[in-house]
């Protein structure tokens, strides 16, 4: 089932053309991440996602429909989502719930709590640290009312390691429920090991998209340990292999099945000590196809 579906989909502000041409669909229960630097598109694709803005051209289809704003199988949680400062956390999320035109309980909302690690006291969100700001916003955006759609926009800001792990512990949970969660982080790197897909933009073009599956088979080089370094680089310029040296180490750009160079180097009596495979990640990927680090 597609939860996201976008059909030549385009987005002008005045002369500038922030998305151009994007043709992409997101099936039920992945986890996507989204990745692109500063003025890439991926404010304004998570906006025309949730219906906050509208296409210039193309179409765009979330959940069967047409995004209009406020629908609430859509939850968005945003960099900087505004919490009531002068209320405990308990009262933010019966505010959140009462939003939603439902009656707050006080089972479930203490579940909540339980669940983000938020101590059920009266001390005001003003207080509270970045990171437990973070876990409450969390859990008004995302656990307070049922989505079937959840965006994510640097979800790990003010979270420590500890933070950081129970968010992916979360994600994975939610997406076994087979909820759809789009996420945009600068630290993608901690998110990398969640992710299900890949979405890469670079100036409003969609650069480069996949399966995160697909994208770790392949590999870039071999680190081989040998013991006679002069032997096992004679053996590799024999059959014309580049390489690099470090150490006993021999590190060689992968053409072919990576076991055919340990076969070389059996076949002239060299026997490694060890080996190691460099596979490809998504920074690899962003730099291939956005360039520069892998920041927004």
């Amino acid at each position: 089932m597609k939860t996201i579906e976008l059909i030549n989909l385009s987005k002008e502000y005045k002369n500038t053309r922030a998305l151009n041409d994007i043709n992409l669909e997101i099936n039920k229960g992945r986890i996507v991440g989204l990745l692109g630097k500063n003025g890439a598109g991926k404010t304004t694709l998570n906006k025309l996602i949730t219906g906050l803005i509208f296409p210039s051209a193309g179409s765009i289809k979330v959940l069967g429909e047409v995004p209009k704003g406020g629908q609430k199988k859509i939850g968005f949680l945003s960099e900087n989502i505004a919490l009531y400062p002068n209320l405990s956390a308990r009262e933010n999320l019966e505010i959140s719930i009462l939003q939603e035109g439902k009656s707050p309980k006080y089972d479930q909302i203490s579940k909540i709590l339980k669940t983000v690690s938020i101590q059920d006291t009266r001390k005001k969100a003003n207080d509270f640290s970045l990171g437990m700001k973070r876990r409450l916003q969390v859990a008004m955006t995302v656990l307070a009312n049922d989505r079937e759609l959840l965006i994510l926009d640097e979800p790990t800001n003010g979270l420590d390691l500890d933070g950081v792990l129970w968010l992916k512990n979360m994600i994975l949970e939610l997406k076994n429920q087979g909820k759809t969660i789009l996420l945009s982080s600068h630290s993608i790197l901690q998110m990398e090991d969640v992710l299900t897909d890949y979405i890469i933009l670079k100036k409003g073009i969609l650069a480069d998209s996949g399966e995160m599956a697909t994208l770790n088979e392949g590999i870039l080089n071999i680190e081989i340990r040998v013991e006679d370094i002069e032997k096992g680089k004679n053996a590799l310029e024999k059959k014309g292999y580049l390489y690099n040296q470090h150490g006993n180490l021999l590190v060689i750009p992968v053409k072919v099945d990576y076991m055919h160079y340990l076969l070389v180097l059996n076949e002239e009596g060299i026997y490694p000590s060890s080996y190691n495979l460099k596979k490809k990640s998504l920074v690899d990927r962003f730099h291939q196809y956005a360039g520069g680090d892998n920041g927004d």
